[in-house]
Order: structure tokens, then C-alpha cells, then sequence
């Protein structure tokens, strides 16, 4: 039997990797911040030269305020991407409210200029995140119960990860990076297709151009990505009409942005007669999560869980 593994971030974070959205943080902090400032950053909208640079500093300093405001608990957030499609950008941009009514076009005018400079600073985070990805350290020493779990040879990887942990530790031969690699063009953005124009407007009067437009250039194309690894796809549904393909996830989060991915496998390979295992190591009430999405996904077999 042939089995499909759906690598996550958790899989790189089980190997004592440095791949959690703190990390991302210190790695800013400790290159671009040369103050040393640590905490109580100063909110100040960074302005561009006459060439449309942005200082480096004023840049950096800027996104990790953007996101530390999206999720105040830094500290416990791992999903940097799913919260790029809801940015808080209360702590830069004035609130207009729904009853000032004496204010309209200075608000306006105001927060139409402060959102021109602040997305034109937002739109470097993907620059920043992949020199993040291209000093990360692989792990070391191998997870023994996965490597007796495997098949290298025959089993399918789908990777979410865009380090070579699969490859260095295992030896993994048929590994799709669905969202790119180390070495390689990498996809990186949320999957919020829902621009809510009213509910900006009615939050930040005046920016809500600049704030969509941004939001579209952090969206992640995962139609592009699923075509572009088309191969890895056809050769999954090549092997499902000949066995039975039970699948196991390690370290996948099941978040909205990848769920394109299950739709389009479950689409492809009949599960009627497929297991789909879950890590142990998740809480009961995160298992029901997952087995939900899945289920609204379409996979059709049945669950389980398995160690490592």
C-alpha cells in the first residue's frame, strides 16, 4: 500500500527547528533593529524616499508592529500566513467611527496618505520572510518512530514546509513542495479571498483602497502552485485507481490558506476504502477540528490516529 504524508510546519518544529513565527520575530529583531529595541516599539508610519526606498529599520520595525497587533500572543502563534488576510492596522490608522461626523475629510485625506506609506512598507514582508527561510538550520537527528512509519521509496510526500527536512533526515524520494523550497521561488500569503470594503471603510475611512490592494499582493496563488506540481497530483491519482491510499498528517494545521489542497486530492482519490490518520500528540477537541475539515473537504474514509 502506497501512503500519502501531509507535512506541516509542526513537522519541522518536532525536530527542534527554528521555523515558529518567534522565531521569524527574533530573526527581524536581531538583523534589522540595530537600536536594540526590543519592546514598546514607537507606531510611526515609514515614509519612502524620493526613489521609493523605505529605511531597512523603519521597514522591519513596522511589520513586526503589524503583527504583533494582529496577534497580541506572539508568543503562541505559529500561523503567520492565515492572519496576513486580517491585519490589524488600528495602531497606525485613525479610526473614523461610525458618529464623528465633524472630522470626515481630515480623516479621509489623513488616512488615505498614512495607508499609501504603510502598505508600501507591508509589501516587503515576503522579501524579508524568505531570507528568514534561507538561514533556517536543519534538524539533526531523525524522529525514529516516522522513520519506521515510512516507506521512502513508495510513499508520496506533500510538503508544506519549504526547508529539505524529508530529504536530509529520511532520504524521502517522491516529496512535493507545494509552496516551493529553500533553493527555490516560494509561495507565501493567506487565503482570504473576501474583501470586506465596507467593513475597512467603516474601520479606516480612506485607506480602504491601498489596505485591498495589499491584501491581494500577500494572497498566496495556490492555483499556481497546484499546477505548477501537477506531476506530483497525477501521479497520486495514477497510484489511487490501482491501491487503496491511506494518509497521514504531521504537523498540518489544517488552516483555511491549504485546504485548497485537501479539496483537490479528495477530488482526485476515491477514499471511500482510505484511513486518514492524525497525530496523537493533538488535544481531542483539535482532532474533532481537523476530522471537520476534512469531512467539508470531502474525504469520504474513515479516521485514526497513530504515535510518534
Amino acid at each position: 500500500m502506497t501512503n500519502l504524508f501531509i507535512i506541516g510546519n509542526g513537522f519541522d518544529i518536532s525536530h527542534k527547528m527554528k521555523t515558529k513565527y518567534t522565531d521569524f520575530r527574533k530573526f527581524l529583531i536581531r538583523n534589522y533593529l540595530h537600536k536594540k529595541v526590543l519592546n514598546n516599539f514607537y507606531y510611526e508610519i515609514p515614509y519612502a524616499n524620493q526613489e521609493g526606498i523605505y529605511d531597512e529599520e523603519d521597514c522591519v520595525r513596522t511589520i513586526i508592529n503589524i503583527l504583533d497587533a494582529t496577534e497580541p500572543k506572539y508568543d503562541e502563534w505559529n500561523e503567520i500566513e492565515t492572519s496576513l488576510g486580517n491585519l490589524d492596522y488600528g495602531i497606525f490608522l485613525d479610526d473614523y467611527g461610525l458618529y464623528d461626523k465633524n472630522n470626515i475629510k481630515e480623516t479621509y485625506y489623513r488616512n488615505e496618505s498614512s495607508s499609501i506609506a504603510l502598505c508600501g512598507a507591508l509589501k516587503h514582508i515576503d522579501d524579508y520572510f524568505q531570507k528568514w527561510i534561507e538561514k533556517i538550520k536543519l534538524a539533526k537527528l531523525p524522529n525514529d518512530k516516522f522513520k519506521n512509519i515510512i516507506d521512502i521509496e513508495k510513499d508520496l510526500f506533500l510538503t508544506f514546509n519549504y526547508t529539505k527536512t524529508l530529504e536530509s533526515l529520511y532520504n524521502a524520494k517522491n516529496v512535493c513542495h507545494i509552496h516551493g523550497s529553500i533553493d527555490d521561488y516560494i509561495y507565501f500569503g493567506h487565503g482570504n479571498d473576501e474583501y470586506d470594503t465596507d467593513t475597512i471603510q467603516r474601520k479606516w475611512f480612506g485607506a480602504e483602497d491601498e489596505i485591498n490592494n495589499l491584501q491581494k499582493s500577500l494572497r498566496k496563488n495556490t492555483i499556481e502552485a497546484y499546477k505548477n506540481n501537477i506531476v506530483f497530483f497525477n501521479n497520486l491519482e495514477t497510484l489511487s485507481k490501482k491501491e487503496s491510499i491511506d494518509m497521514y498528517a504531521f504537523g498540518f494545521s489544517f488552516s483555511s490558506v491549504d485546504q485548497f489542497y485537501l479539496q483537490q486530492i479528495f477530488r482526485i482519490v476515491d477514499t471511500k476504502n482510505s484511513t486518514f490518520y492524525i497525530n496523537s500528540y493533538h488535544k481531542e477537541e483539535e482532532r474533532k477540528l481537523f476530522i471537520n475539515i476534512l469531512k467539508e473537504s470531502k474525504f469520504n474514509g474513515n479516521f485514526s490516529i497513530y504515535d510518534t
